[in-house]
């Protein structure tokens, strides 16, 4: 290494334990302090190690990470690992992440953490790379890559922690979510019987932490048309929860409509509602179910109005271009289909469909649907000559 500053040096140093020698400058803001990162940069661009740059832009090194040795070395990487851990937990779901947030410039950083420096994860932090990482996929549509990193971190936390550990239960829970979510609906509850499996021996039958994951399981059988046996799961959920949880509400609504029983259904919707922060992503799903049961009670205005609401919310925590979206976007053609507004349902479809096409791809099940969904519309309006 060259006779460098102390900052110079520093930089290089945590540059050398980047993915690929990289970084976006406000990263390594928060390990040096802007006069030293400033004036590192300058003295590394002078001595033609560092890739040309400007303040608030990329820093690379010109010639690849070098190696690195010393005390200092091995305190500056440890940092740099401890602050990605750090990050990794502050992260949110997918529903949280809006287009183009910062997050994003630390996919390559944390990818290099689950392969290069995997050995000095603590193993009380050691899925959570994983899950940031399946969590920024899922965010940028990359469903098959969210269920990669889904799947690596429970075969990872198998190996490492053993296969009746809880945080390998959790594991099984986020992959059980991404097959769930890919309408992979059979697999998602054999995933999800196993973690809860793994909760009630370590935790007992009556812990909190069973909730999310009877949750899940009542999710993936009501998907398969499991009806009762989901009713059963979110009742369970429910007696150790209480009235407040969210997402059993939101499900146990879902899942009256489904069996029929609307009044039921309705009333747990606005249980749910009233219990939601007005900015809470989970809101839009309320309102969306709300909409639903309204639609099916013969409330078609009140209906749409929570659809509009539900996808002004989504928008502005999603951005315009995320399935979830288009989700809205198809199921509130159909009630529009169902009221005969076909013109309002093909405009709604047809957004829903470009979107589905963008981000998942035209083999993809729910652009299928949609399609399907578009093509009965224009069908209908043709024959009534609309």
């Amino acid at each position: 290494m060259p006779r460098l500053s102390d900052s110079a040096r520093d930089l290089l140093i945590l540059l050398s334990s980047c993915a690929q020698g990289a970084a976006a400058w406000h990263l390594l803001e928060a390990l040096l302090d802007e006069q030293a990162l400033w004036s590192g940069c300058l003295e590394l661009m002078a001595s033609d190690q560092l890739e040309s740059t400007s303040r608030g832009g990329n820093l690379r090194l010109k010639h690849g990470p070098q190696a690195i040795k010393g005390a200092r070395a091995r305190l500056l990487q440890m940092r740099w690992i401890k602050h990605l851990l750090e990050v990794c937990q502050q992260i949110p779901s997918a529903a949280g992440i809006r287009e183009g947030a910062c997050w994003f410039d630390y996919i390559p950083h944390l990818e290099c953490l689950t392969t290069r420096f995997l050995k000095q994860v603590p193993d009380a932090d050691l899925g959570w790379p994983f899950v940031a990482l399946s969590r920024l996929c899922e965010a940028q549509a990359d469903r098959p890559q969210s269920m990669y990193w889904s799947a690596r971190a429970l075969a990872i936390l198998q190996a490492r922690l053993g296969p009746d550990h809880p945080d390998t239960a959790t594991a099984y829970n986020n992959l059980a979510a991404a097959y769930h979510q890919a309408a992979h609906h059979a697999q998602a509850e054999e995933l999800y019987l196993q973690a809860l499996r793994i909760r009630e021996q370590q935790l007992g039958r009556e812990h909190p932490y069973l909730v999310n994951v009877l949750s899940n399981l009542a999710g993936a059988c009501r998907s398969q048309g499991k009806l009762e046996l989901s009713l059963n799961y979110l009742q369970r959920a429910s007696s150790i929860a209480g009235s407040q949880s969210l997402p059993v509400l939101l499900q146990l609504a879902e899942t009256y409509a489904q069996i029929g029983d609307l009044e039921r259904a309705l009333s747990v919707c606005r249980q749910a509602l009233a219990q939601s922060p007005a900015e809470d992503p989970n809101r839009a799903f309320l309102l969306q179910n709300m909409g639903s049961v309204l639609h099916k009670s013969g409330h078609a205005q009140e209906a749409h109005v929570l659809f509009q609401q539900a996808l002004e919310l989504q928008r502005a925590h999603l951005g315009s271009h995320h399935p979830a979206i288009a989700t809205l976007l198809n199921n509130w053609g159909v009630l529009f289909y169902l009221d005969g507004e076909l013109a309002r349902s093909d405009q709604l479809l047809t957004e829903a469909l470009q979107i589905r096409l963008q981000s998942l791809g035209p083999r993809s099940a729910e652009t299928r649907a949609t399609a399907a969904n578009l093509a009965a519309v224009r069908q209908l309006c043709q024959e009534e000559k609309c």
